[in-house]
């Protein structure tokens, strides 16, 4: 493969991966609900795309010039998929988490109890 095509290849994986972190983004922000079983097989076969394309990456010799910009552009693309991914997580771990109840009441003493109940 080309240096050209090897990124092309590498910009398609990072569009795709990054589509379908939108969609996950959506439902769970939007539904409030996690992503069901064949999203996330889709997601990790998309995760799996992208390592080979990384591997790819790493075969282009360094010093072309005429890359640079498109190696940005896909390093860009790359840091948008990291904050997307995070943001994700944090969203459907607060998904998991059972809401705290602030009007807790604090145990009652035995002394409290007689002076309500006037014993």
């Amino acid at each position: 493969m080309t240096p050209e095509s090897i990124l092309e290849d590498h910009k398609a994986n990072c569009q795709a991966l990054y589509d379908q972190l939108l969609e996950e983004n959506r439902i769970a922000k939007r539904e409030k609900s996690f992503p069901n079983k064949d999203f996330l097989e889709k997601k990790q076969q998309l995760i799996e795309k992208l390592d080979a394309s990384l591997a790819d990456l790493k075969t282009i010799p360094s010093g072309q010039a005429k890359l640079k910009d498109s190696i940005e552009a896909c390093h860009a693309q790359l840091m948008k998929i990291l904050y997307l991914s995070r943001e994700n997580e944090q969203i459907l771990l607060n998904l998991t988490r059972i809401p705290r109840n602030e009007s807790v009441a604090k145990p009652t003493s035995s002394a409290q109890v007689k002076r309500a109940y006037g014993n």
